[in-house]
């Protein structure tokens, strides 16, 4: 079996799309699909017994806690399948997924490419995996946060077990997802394909993944801060030799969120493209989203 896991909260707008290619599965694919409301007040739940009506394989529960995070690792706590995969309520994730079910029994992890949508679900570009997280070792992963979205992400169980529960103290779970999974997975297939609708909204928590407005920036660079800061508090369980290891990429973040002047970036640490990088998202937002899906044209050659 395979157990698909989806928070939700006041979704009920985008709950349908998600669900529909559920629905319609070969009566062969052996599946579960665990929903948990993370206490909407929309007619999220009303939708999803509507669902439950046509099959018994969608489980709903009301989330225990709050937030996205304990919703996940709620979850994860009523899934039974063999392998896991994560997807999110205003997603769609397609039918070219199902193609590639026998090969996941073979690898410990997996991660497939996306299609970037508008809300209407109009194509911006397609989002392939970074390299780096496959590629590059471990160290590399880890000092410079290199991280893939987690609806991009399957995994055993056996993997599972290592991701969750995820620290309640994040105040977001992708890096975490993807640096466990780099630390603990042997092998990793790569499903070099869109197999995943990735809307965009102005409703999103990140205001959207080519958003470079300078507000999205400082609360992404100080979401991030506060991110690495808890990470330093679970050392053993990602293997962090010291404190150190995220001196670097602290200086990028914070050079990111501050009003900096030429002095600052001239005394910065930070290597030439990681200048390059910041004066670029800081100052000329829109050649920065044409750049972004250059560079997933790139990585996906």
């Amino acid at each position: 079996m395979i157990s698909f896991v989806i928070p939700v909260k006041n979704g009920a707008k985008y709950l349908h799309g998600a669900l529909g290619p559920f629905l319609s599965l070969d009566a062969n694919i052996d599946w579960e699909l665990v929903i948990v409301d993370d206490h909407s007040t929309d007619d999220t739940r009303i939708l999803i017994e509507q669902n439950q009506a046509k099959t018994d394989r969608i489980k709903y529960f009301l989330n225990i806690g709050k937030g996205k995070v304990e919703a996940l690792n709620y979850g994860y706590s009523k899934s039974t399948g063999r392998v896991i995969k994560f997807i999110d309520a205003d997603d769609i994730l397609t039918k070219g997924f199902f193609e590639h079910l026998n090969e996941l029994e073979l690898y410990d992890a997996h991660c497939h490419d996306a299609f970037v949508v508008t809300e209407g679900l109009r194509s911006i570009g397609r989002y392939n995996v970074n390299p780096d997280i496959l590629n590059r070792e471990y160290s590399y992963v880890l000092q410079n946060i290199v991280a893939i979205p987690r609806w991009s992400w399957s995994m055993k169980r056996e993997i599972a077990n290592r991701v969750f529960p995820i620290p309640e103290e994040l105040p977001f779970e992708d890096v975490w997802f993807s640096l466990v999974i780099k630390l603990n997975a042997r092998n990793i297939l790569h499903i070099k394909k869109p197999c995943y609708l990735y809307r965009q909204h102005s409703n999103q928590t990140y205001g959207g993944v080519l958003n470079y407005s300078k507000k999205a920036l400082n609360f992404r660079a100080n979401r991030l801060l506060v991110l690495i800061e808890a990470f330093e508090n679970h050392q053993d369980k990602l293997n962090i030799k010291s404190n150190d290891n995220f001196v670097y990429i602290k200086s990028y973040y914070s050079l990111l969120k501050s009003n900096f002047d030429l002095f600052d970036m001239v005394t910065s640490p930070l290597s030439f493209k990681h200048k390059v990088r910041v004066i670029l998202i800081s100052f000329f937002p829109r050649l920065a989203k044409v750049a972004t899906i250059a560079k997933w044209k790139l990585d996906g050659l």
